[in-house]
């Protein structure tokens, strides 16, 4: 896996790489979005970028998102769906013909997406990341070993946030730790 080009996170007026991809998977999942990144480029893989900003109150905020990917239209396929299922009553297509126009159907769901604050939130003010919890991983500072791998890469400053439904609550400088790679 070629090395990938991180997200970036504003914490206590400093600019650090956020290694943990993980943040807006977590709200995808909840909302139940079928999407389907499309990497851009091998360096990156999930599609997107965020920004993110740890405010004063320690609240996390996406305030930035690009990217593209392909989501599938549960109401374009559900209404195709209603359409072939009645024409198949009123024996107008056959079983295998309606099976067939489903599967068609379905392949013709897919929609490209523009990820934007504006497309996924109906907002262009930033978001609270209440939606998530678990560890934020930051680099900072200069770079002192390369590693074409992920975020196998290592910076002078490694720090650790803790973060529970969108709230930082405790801050670790992990810097001369090794750790897991998440």
């Amino acid at each position: 896996m070629t090395a990938q080009i991180p997200e970036s996170l504003l914490y206590k007026g400093k600019q650090h790489r956020l290694i943990t991809d993980c943040l807006l998977y977590v709200y995808f999942s909840q909302k139940e979005l079928e999407l389907y990144f499309s990497p851009g480029n091998t360096a990156l893989l999930r599609g997107f970028l965020g920004s993110w900003e740890v405010q004063s109150d320690n609240k996390l905020f996406l305030i930035d998102l690009e990217g593209q990917t392909t989501a599938f239209d549960h109401f374009k396929y559900k209404e195709k769906r209603r359409e072939l299922r009645a024409l198949h009553r009123a024996k107008e297509i056959t079983p295998v013909e309606l099976q067939h126009s489903l599967k068609l159907a379905k392949e013709n769901c897919f929609v490209e997406v523009v990820l934007t604050l504006e497309a996924v939130f109906h907002s262009n003010q930033p978001v609270f990341a209440d939606w998530y919890t678990g560890p934020l991983v930051l680099q900072s500072g200069n770079q002192i070993k390369y590693v074409h791998l992920g975020y196998e890469s290592v910076y002078e400053h490694t720090t650790l946030l803790k973060v529970v439904n969108g709230l930082v609550v405790s801050e670790e400088d992990v810097s001369k730790r090794k750790f897991p790679t998440f």
